[in-house]
């Protein structure tokens, strides 16, 4: 192919390529050699391509960092690849990011293979990588910076015209009396050069974002749909890093909102008297059957509501019928150990210890009293933790393991849509269904599961994972807009209609608006499909979908969302020490009582600190 305009490895075998419209390219001369940023937006993916070739990018191995190229870009008429690099710890759930900077790296024409080494810049560039000639231009999320090559400067956030991290951001253009064009989704955008561009004369307020461990867009794109049906508000969404520099932020009065998934931090704002109650703030939202009543009691502190989620799951333990003999609730968390221990076959082959820990060591209710602000990791249940822990595999004992063919018996599970009428709430009723199935089938084709919540010493109740909480900062200048936000993000910025169920699974998170989730459950009772002779291939795919329909089921998942009554605390400061310390242990540094011991020293000061 003389004119290539596409790699080669996206041909098919006769050099036809079956679909892929819709490009851009940012293009660049230097020395008679041609430099093309080619964006095909569509995929979301970009090339290279210097005079007659597409320069190959590094293929990830293990070990090395992990980078995004982000596009062409031009300093004072030389190009270079605009690069994101940074590395990750991964530790099963838990992810830390060790280290990310952005990098401009030259380029040549005899250039094949991208490196990434290259001079450091200010911002987190994540596309749209433009030159006029002198600056390079770049988004950062839906922030426009500039650079000299030197330095980098933040011109203007996107947010307020609809602009997010997932826009296509087509060209920018500088012009001569200073103004600065930007051409995205379909509309040419204005910039004075002078302002922080807002689309219209509206208040601004900033959302502070920590401890999110997630991806930061779908929170653009809420407040970005806010911000154009709001008349007098608008918020830009500010990305912490950490809480130190949160904490000043909010002390200057620059954060109207906190969002984050990091609950232990929410509480602790609230002993400070940082945040605001809900009820304050957005009253509408507490009247009767608007938000599921139980999801809102669990934010409660002294019977306020200072921090609410937007959505939800329930999470609980999921044990094979046949191995449940002694109901569905265990004394204590010793028992259940060692049930999960000697009763569940294979139960520790395919889970690493860590694994496990992030697991079973999460709820921090079960060593923190939170109204002293004192802690009990010495009483021997945190040892016992551990050591539950350590019979875990190693993670090339799970590879081998997992490798062939195997089965779970017990696992953690999340509530995402309807429950299955072959998982139970009670061992009765399971066994009474286990009855009724060929026994040759048991465990191979036909499954029977008995579903209950973590044993704990301070719930009954099954966990409620959120993606995150949004909270509002107790300021009288603000709480209007925060509270007008909240009202459209709860009430209205819903679903009216959600597609019939069919075997194309939507896995929405559950809402914690009322009526949005019953929608989300009733398209499952009249959702079930009949096997007909020209459906027979998909009999298993079938029977599994038609488990999930039905009246009783619809019920039965209203049963199970009522009983949530507790938070999974995921990542914050004291869930870290404990992390970093049970890593400890495992690798055979320390015992499990030393571990246990040097918990307790640790987090009683924090929390000392704390008070």
């Amino acid at each position: 192919m003389e004119n290539k305009v596409v790699p080669e490895e996206w041909l098919d075998g006769n050099g036809w390529i079956l679909a892929n419209y819709g490009a851009s390219a940012q293009l660049m001369e230097q020395d008679g050699n041609i430099y093309a940023g080619v964006h095909y937006y569509i995929d979301g993916w970009r090339q290279l391509y210097i005079n007659d070739h597409f320069v190959e990018q590094p293929t990830w191995r293990p070990g090395a960092p992990e980078y995004q190229y982000c596009g062409l870009i031009g300093i004072d008429g030389i190009p270079y690849a605009l690069v994101h690099v940074w590395e990750n710890d991964r530790s099963e759930q838990v992810v830390d990011t060790l280290w990310e900077e952005t990098r401009l790296v030259p380029l040549s024409p005899e250039m094949t293979e991208l490196p990434l080494e290259g001079k450091k810049i200010d911002g987190k560039a994540t596309g749209g990588a433009f030159s006029d000639g002198k600056y390079g231009y770049f988004m950062c999320g839906s922030e426009l910076w500039r650079t000299d090559g030197k330095e980098s400067k933040r011109i203007a956030d996107l947010i307020f015209f609809g602009v997010n991290e997932s826009s296509h951001v087509r060209a920018v253009r500088a012009l001569s009396d200073g103004r600065i064009l930007v051409a995205t989704d379909g509309i040419l955008i204005e910039l004075s050069g002078a302002e922080v561009a807002t689309g219209e004369q509206k208040q601004v307020f900033t959302a502070g974002v920590i401890n999110l461990y997630g991806d930061v867009s779908e929170l653009t794109l809420t407040f970005s749909k806010f911000n154009r049906v709001s008349e007098n508000y608008a918020f830009v969404v500010k990305e912490f890093d950490d809480q130190t520099d949160l904490n000043l932020a909010l002390l200057s009065g620059e954060i109207s909102m906190v969002i984050s998934r990091d609950q232990f931090m929410l509480k602790n704002y609230v002993k400070q008297d940082i945040l605001a109650p809900l009820e304050e703030v957005a009253p509408e939202l507490f009247e009767k059957d608007v938000l599921v009543e139980n999801i809102v009691d669990a934010t409660r502190l002294d019977g306020v509501c200072y921090y609410l989620p937007r959505s939800f799951w329930i999470r609980g333990e999921s044990t094979d019928a046949r191995y449940m003999e002694e109901g569905v609730t265990f004394e204590n968390r010793l028992e259940y150990y060692d049930y999960l221990s000697e009763k569940v076959p294979d139960y520790f082959e395919p889970l690493t210890k860590r694994m496990l820990f992030t697991t079973f060591g999460q709820d921090l209710d079960e060593w923190i009293n939170w109204e002293t602000n004192t802690c009990h990791f010495d009483d021997g249940t945190f040892e016992a933790l551990l050591e539950f822990c350590n019979k875990g595999s190693t993670q090339e004992e799970v590879d081998q393991y997992t490798a062939q063919p195997y089965s779970m018996y017990s696992l953690n599970i999340p509530l995402q849509d309807s429950m299955p009428n072959n998982e139970f709430l009670n061992v009765e009723e399971s066994k009474e269904y286990l009855i009724s199935l060929p026994a040759s089938e048991v465990g191979v084709t036909q499954w029977v599961w008995v579903i209950y919540p973590i044993p704990s010493s301070v719930y009954d109740g099954f966990e409620i994972y959120v993606p995150e909480f949004f909270a509002v900062v107790d300021d009288k200048a603000s709480r209007e807009a925060s509270g007008e936000f909240l009202k459209w993000h709860f009430l209205e910025n819903i679903i009216e209609e959600f597609p019939s169920k069919d075997l194309n699974v939507s896995l929405y998170p559950l809402s914690v608006n009322r009526d949005e989730t019953d929608r989300f459950l009733k398209r499952n009772i009249d959702g079930e499909i009949e096997i007909t002779e020209d459906l027979e291939v998909l009999r298993e795919m079938l029977e599994a979908h038609n488990r999930g329909c039905g009246q009783e089921q619809y019920d039965k998942t209203w049963e199970v969302i009522r009983r949530g009554d507790h938070f999974q605390y995921f990542r914050n400061d004291v869930f870290d020490v404990m992390y970093e310390e049970a890593g400890r242990y495992f690798s055979g540094s320390s015992t499990a009582k030393q571990a246990a011991e040097y918990v307790q020293n640790r987090i009683s000061i924090y929390l000392a600190e704390q008070s």
